[in-house]
């Protein structure tokens, strides 16, 4: 198998936990991953996977019957479903997992996320809410980030926390992390008109402020947290 294989992988809990009113959060769970999924289906160049979080037969057999005929369908271990979902994917220089909750994660964000890779151990997209809305690791994973153990639920206060005890202790920047886009997760309801403001590849925001150890290279859409939005819609 080629060793520039990229591979995107939905993660999708085994169980609806939150839905809006009026919503049944096990058809609000299979209705965000049934859409999230069909944006990643739709990319180029990347293989598709979708792991399934503490789920069992069932719950696998539950998610596949949304997904194109051989599509890798997996269970992985809940309490650390990004990295496991990463090392059940096979043989890849990259992967990048996907949140269940972003049906309008667009494709270039994705692609800035493998961009990131090419010179960063992990890259991420944050949503609205400073949790994450994909994870993007490079292969095979950096003893760091496999200590991270990085999750959606991980704020991108406490990643960047991480990435800069990492830095203190020896990583360079190039081994460090990149930060691709904000979206908003659909539990963050209701949802933000998404705007953009553009960053630089050095991590320098609209306000010109630095981002000590972040590479960031992006838009940014909703409330941005590193500088003022423009009005030139995404």
């Amino acid at each position: 198998m080629s060793s520039d294989r990229r591979v995107v992988v939905l993660v999708v809990p085994a169980a609806g936990t939150w839905a809006p009113p009026g919503r049944d959060p096990e058809a609000w769970r299979l209705a965000l991953a049934e859409d999230t999924y069909e944006v990643l289906a739709a990319l180029d160049r990347v293989d598709v996977a979708v792991a399934v979080a503490g789920g069992d037969d069932s719950a696998v057999a539950e998610v596949g019957a949304l997904t194109w005929p051989g599509t890798p369908v997996y269970a992985v271990d809940a309490a650390r479903p990004v990295l496991d979902a990463v090392e059940k994917a096979g043989p890849a220089a990259a992967v990048v997992a996907v949140s269940h909750d972003v049906p309008d994660l667009p494709g270039l964000l994705i692609g800035k996320l493998f961009r990131a890779l090419s010179t960063a151990d992990i890259a991420v997209t944050p949503a609205e809410d400073g949790s994450l809305a994909a994870i993007g690791v490079n292969r095979p994973t950096a003893d760091w980030v496999s200590a991270a153990s990085p999750t959606f639920d991980t704020t991108l206060f406490h990643t960047s926390s991480r990435l800069t005890r990492h830095l203190l202790a020896g990583g360079s920047f190039t081994q460090a992390a990149g930060i691709a886009g904000t979206r908003v997760r659909r539990r963050d309801w209701p949802s933000m008109p998404f705007r953009g403001g553009e960053i630089d590849d050095q991590g320098t925001g609209n306000d010109g402020g630095k981002h000590t150890g972040i590479c960031i290279e992006s838009l940014r859409a909703g409330r941005d947290a590193f500088g003022p939005q423009t009005d030139r819609p995404l």
